[in-house]
């Protein structure tokens, strides 16, 4: 689908195909607000780009998802026009697809490829913290006598009020 068959689609979901409610420049934002919230969520797609003309597709989406981006469409202008009810139903269909691409994405059903039809792979970075001060040295308790239990005091006895130690 191209911006204009979006644009379209998201009319037709608004019952306003003439855009007399929902002004074209509003679905435009709304569908690129559309794409920041896929890239937000899966973090393979965050190369795709805005859809700056109407002849614009998105890339890296699959065909079938397409109208992902016109059920965001429909969320965002009845959220602007206070139709809550409404935005949330909308809300909830375009978040299930999403969490569905993103399963299909993770599990392999889906593969993504560039214009050049190159597979693109997701880089994982594992953050690891490295403890400086120890320099990986075990923490030896027996040369700095923090956790020596041996203690001068044999008994202790409690005060009268309950409260304190003697010893």
């Amino acid at each position: 689908m191209t911006r204009l068959d979006i644009i379209v689609m998201a009319g037709i979901r608004l019952r306003d195909p003439a855009h007399t409610q929902y002004t074209i420049q509003l679905l435009n934002i709304a569908i690129n607000q559309g794409i920041d919230r896929i890239k937000q969520e899966i973090p393979i797609l965050r190369t795709m780009n805005y859809l700056d003309s109407d002849s614009d597709i998105p890339e890296l989406l699959p065909d079938y998802y397409h109208e992902m981006l016109s059920i965001y469409a429909q969320f965002r202008a009845l959220e602007m026009d206070e139709r809550l009810y409404e935005s949330r139903i909308a809300n909830n269909e375009f978040e299930v697809k999403l969490s569905t691409l993103k399963g299909e994405i993770a599990s392999g059903q889906i593969i993504i490829k560039d214009t050049e039809g190159n597979e693109i792979t997701e880089t994982v970075i594992n953050e690891q913290i490295k403890d400086t001060y120890y320099q990986g040295i075990p923490y030896d308790t027996t040369k700095d006598g923090r956790y020596n239990y041996t203690d001068e005091r044999d008994e202790f006895d409690s005060t009268d009020d309950g409260c304190g130690v003697t010893g």
